[in-house]
């Protein structure tokens, strides 16, 4: 997270050098892991976005979203959104603009155990709800179950003095059990 930060500082940092009167970097990242009841192996996968917004003294104001490593693809981004802003028209009467939509209050919360689970953790929650279903065994199939596990984190930096960060964890457990059409006798 700290490394994001102070990437998302460094483009705020070059894009003044380069001449902007304003600039905004808002990297976010998804960290998903995920597994069946059917297929134990664990999915994970890591999606990220670099959203950049720049404003010129003339007003003009561009913007762009770029995906793929934050590190990789940030200056090359930063170049593109600079073209774009030397082709974009100034604009009459333009004050400051609006900052990047960042969340700042709601649900984003980051679950201390996170950092600790265990792949076997993981597999647990799936294996305790097919045990209890089973106490229902004469009136329900167990379906397959689906574990989903998202760690977000956002960072913002922008010129007017904005550092945040964030990381949230969010957790979903599905489960597609049936009714047997006529119970079975333990």
């Amino acid at each position: 997270m700290k490394q994001k930060l102070q990437l998302a500082e460094s483009l705020v940092r070059q894009a003044r050098m380069d001449g902007a009167a304003h600039a905004e970097v808002l990297i976010v990242t998804s960290d998903r892991r995920s597994f069946s009841s059917t297929s134990r192996a664990l999915s994970h996968e890591t999606e990220s976005a670099v959203h950049i917004r720049l404003t010129a003294a003339s007003g003009a104001t561009v913007s762009s979203v770029n995906t793929g490593d934050p590190a990789t693809v940030g200056a090359k981004a930063l170049s593109k959104t600079f073209t774009q802003l030397r082709k974009a028209k100034a604009q009459d009467n333009a004050g400051p603009p609006p900052h990047l939509d960042v969340q700042d209050r709601g649900l984003g919360i980051l679950d201390r155990r996170q950092a600790n689970l265990t792949d076997s953790d993981r597999h647990e929650a799936i294996d305790w709800n097919e045990e209890a279903l089973a106490a229902f065994r004469a009136t329900v199939v167990p379906g397959p179950f689906l574990y989903e596990e998202v760690l977000h984190s956002r960072v913002l930096a922008a010129t007017n003095g904005a550092h945040l960060s964030e990381e949230s964890s969010r957790y979903r457990l599905s489960g597609r059990p049936a009714t047997r059409s006529t119970p079975t006798s333990s």
